[in-house]
């Protein structure tokens, strides 16, 4: 546990499973104290359990990240419930994968506008939305941080086209906002690459070999949340670090060949 992240108040946006789950308790391992939130309520209050059973403190609030309003009320309650504001972590997004392990993305001319404007309200403009209404409370922290969670793809063509678009766009505001912000917040950004998370269990029942492939693409093995959560605790405490981009992928965005996928 850190001097410094014990006295910090996190919110992770898609914090109920997966990667912003990892991220949520590892924080509050750490001392931080955080606001767990999602859509899915019963998976939430899970969350908070199990930081509180092991001494952390968290709370959770249902929200829908792409929606203004309910950005605000969570912004206001973090504040209000723990104390104020330190940390942001913009972890809430779409994976592009249906559950056979299918792709709704790309190439860009047979991908459906309603999955454009979806992935950009979520993974995107949700973004704007914790700005708008945290940064007021950021500038009055000592140790203001915002980490944006990207992807891999957005370093390398992957075939994703409308997904590598707006993680991509995270990767370049993150290196604006820094700037913006300089003195007063530091923002970083991570680029996971694969991560074994519960919503990919369908995926890899149906595709064995999809995992196989992924494995090979990488120099080490596939990735865990808990890989991206020991990123962002780093990056939380990392007063010299602002507008840095983290590749955690094993390696796999260094190999010229696109991982293999399924055939539309």
């Amino acid at each position: 546990m850190t001097a410094l992240l014990r006295k910090q108040v996190a919110l992770v946006t898609g914090s109920t499973s997966g990667i912003g789950r990892a991220i949520a308790i590892r924080l509050a391992q750490e001392g931080a104290r955080v606001m767990v939130t999602g859509r899915r309520a019963e998976w939430g209050e899970r969350v908070v359990d199990e930081i509180r059973a092991s001494g952390g403190t968290a709370q959770f609030l249902a929200a829908d990240i792409s929606r203004g309003e309910d950005v605000r009320r969570l912004v206001e309650q973090t504040v209000a419930t723990l104390g104020g504001l330190d940390l942001v972590v913009n972890n809430a997004g779409l994976i592009p994968r249906r559950a056979d392990g299918s792709s709704p993305d790309g190439p860009l001319h047979l991908t459906e506008e309603a999955y454009w404007d979806e992935l950009y309200q979520i993974s995107l403009k949700s973004v704007y939305w914790t700005a708008k209404y945290a940064i007021p409370h950021l500038l009055s922290s000592q140790h203001a941080s915002i980490i944006h969670i990207s992807s891999n793809v957005a370093l390398q063509g992957f075939g994703v086209d409308v997904y590598s678009a707006i993680k991509g766009a995270l990767v370049s505001l993150t290196r604006s906002m820094a700037a913006s912000y300089a003195h007063r917040i530091r923002v970083n950004c991570i680029c996971p690459g694969v991560i074994l998370v519960e919503r990919n269990s369908p995926m890899w029942d149906t595709h064995p070999e999809m995992y196989e492939q992924y494995a090979r693409g990488s120099f080490t093995r596939v990735g865990k949340p808990d890989d991206i959560a020991d990123c962002v605790a780093y990056l939380a405490e990392a007063e010299f670090v602002s507008g840095a981009v983290m590749v955690v992928d094993g390696g796999a965005s260094v190999k010229a060949p696109p991982l293999p996928s399924p055939a539309r």
